[in-house]
């Protein structure tokens, strides 16, 4: 599963690029092909009867305008492959916590004296973890009292990015600016916290 916390970053180019990419992996995973063997993997699927995409994208942001720039995009490059794309709207710094239920088991049957009976248990919840994490959020210009201002929004979404990663995930956090204020000292921060 992928979260990006603020797709609209740079109007749904990324997401499209990584849906495609999460495609053409399970297309070569079920037919054992490599990449450079997979010229048009939007005919593939439109062949295949039994394509079921694993994962699912979660394209977050704050902004409708830049929300529906990321849904417009994906419906003219990815007709096909929208099926796991889930658009969500909040703000990144405080992204809910997922809760999901566990796949369904058959149930284990106890005897009784009416016969036997399904061992009725609540269904599992688990909070939903990420594989990977896009935080590319909001930047500014280059100086220092702009750096400033957005400093500790930025903060708050790589921390919340982190959060909701599984371990051994892999986050990427990636800002319009070589500013340190936005770059470096956002990293140093948040690594910080997690000691």
């Amino acid at each position: 599963c992928v979260l990006d916390l603020c797709a609209g970053a740079n109007a749904g180019r990324s997401c499209c690029d990584l849906l495609r990419k999460m495609h053409s992996r399970c297309i070569i995973n079920r037919n054992k092909q490599t990449e450079d063997d997979l010229v048009g993997h939007d005919s593939e699927v439109q062949k295949c009867d039994t394509y079921i995409p694993t994962g699912v994208y979660i394209a977050n942001d704050l902004d409708l305008r830049r929300l529906s720039a990321v849904i417009d995009q994906a419906r003219k490059q990815l007709p096909l492959l929208c099926a796991p794309l889930l658009v969500t709207r909040c703000d990144a710094a405080t992204f809910p916590t997922l809760q999901c239920v566990a796949k369904f088991e058959e149930p284990d049957f106890a005897t009784t004296s009416k016969g036997p009976q399904p061992d009725r248990q609540a269904p599992r919840q688990y909070k939903q973890k990420f594989d990977r994490v896009l935080c590319c959020p909001p930047s500014s210009s280059n100086s220092i009292p702009a750096a400033l201002a957005v400093h500790g929004k930025q903060l708050a979404i790589l921390r919340r990015g982190l959060e909701l990663l599984n371990p051994g995930g892999v986050l990427v956090y990636s800002v319009r600016t070589l500013d340190p204020v936005q770059c470096e000292a956002v990293v140093v921060a948040a690594s910080r916290s997690l000691r």
